[in-house]
């Protein structure tokens, strides 16, 4: 239902990269905010691309995109919540370097959470 009501975004999302720099991508990962923004900040579904280059997540309501770059990322973790929040399953957590060298981290709830780490601990070390 989610997925065709934001078709558009999808397919903007994907748009931005060839489909062979797409390494993995889920058009319902549900975000749980960013530690450097607090926690009153809004979570929501989007669209989550990993490329050998970065993370990119487009969130849908209210539009928002970030960005991380694969070589700030300091470790990849599976906690079942983040900042207080919790969906009582295992969420992709990212911990990176910001734009300012300060510690951040960001967390989603993702299908295929295995593959996700898989991949990330990979194309991060490389």
């Amino acid at each position: 239902m989610l997925k065709r009501l934001f078709k558009k975004k999808i397919k903007r999302a994907h748009e931005r990269f060839s489909k062979e720099e797409i390494i993995l991508a889920c058009d319902d990962a549900n975000y749980f905010g960013m530690e450097s923004r607090g926690v009153r900040e809004v979570r929501g579904n989007g669209t989550l691309i990993l490329t050998e280059e970065i993370i990119f997540f487009l969130k849908w309501v209210p539009e928002d995109i970030i960005e991380i770059p694969l070589n700030k990322i300091q470790d990849i973790t599976t906690p079942k919540s983040h900042m207080h929040r919790s969906a009582f399953l295992k969420l992709l957590k990212v911990s990176f370097l910001n734009q300012e060298g300060n510690q951040d981290s960001v967390a989603w709830f993702v299908r295929d959470l295995d593959k996700w780490t898989k991949a990330l601990s990979n194309y991060a070390k490389s």
